[in-house]
């Protein structure tokens, strides 16, 4: 005998699946001191509102990278409070350009762009063509992304020109 499909009976087992769920993530959550109950992010910056169980339930607000790197603060949380805040603690540096090299000047040499670059942990500065640049993988990786683009455009403008120029003399 077949068994006829009941929208009423679906909806009854999500419901009680759902129950089971919150019951065991109340559950999970009644046993620590703490519990992160918000997140907002304003101007680039990541605040946790977390709630301080006990009498008079106090709100904090709090910065998941003060949180991740306290492990007293963090054993009072939840697992699953635990992995949020760790994610959330990592946002920002996943987020920024992490480069070490800037273009501080540029020039034109006889036809050829020359890129005075700094480094930013040294302060030093030195001159380099921009077809010498963009053919080295090490300088090129660590400038910024926009320095990058003008390194490669300017470098494969310069190459075309010089395309051109053999051709026309060819």
């Amino acid at each position: 005998m077949e068994e006829e499909f009941s929208p009423i009976r679906s909806i009854g087992l999500y419901v009680q699946k759902f129950k089971d769920v919150f019951r065991k993530y109340k559950l999970e959550k009644s046993g620590y001191r703490y519990s992160l109950i918000d997140v907002t992010s304003q101007n680039n910056e990541i605040e946790l509102h977390v709630i301080l169980l006990g009498i008079k339930k106090q709100i904090l607000r709090l910065k998941p990278e003060d949180v991740v790197y306290d492990d007293e603060l963090l054993s009072e949380f939840s697992p699953c409070d635990v992995r949020a805040i760790t994610y959330l603690s990592f946002q920002k540096y996943i987020r920024q350009e992490h480069y070490s090299l800037v273009i501080d000047k540029q020039y034109i040499n006889k036809g050829e762009t020359i890129f005075t670059v700094k480094n930013l942990n040294t302060s030093e500065l030195f001159n380099i063509d921009a077809q010498k640049l963009y053919q080295d993988y090490d300088l090129l990786i660590n400038l910024s992304k926009k320095d990058m683009v003008t390194v490669i455009s300017s470098a494969v403008q310069e190459q075309t020109f010089l395309d051109i120029k053999s051709m026309e003399m060819s």
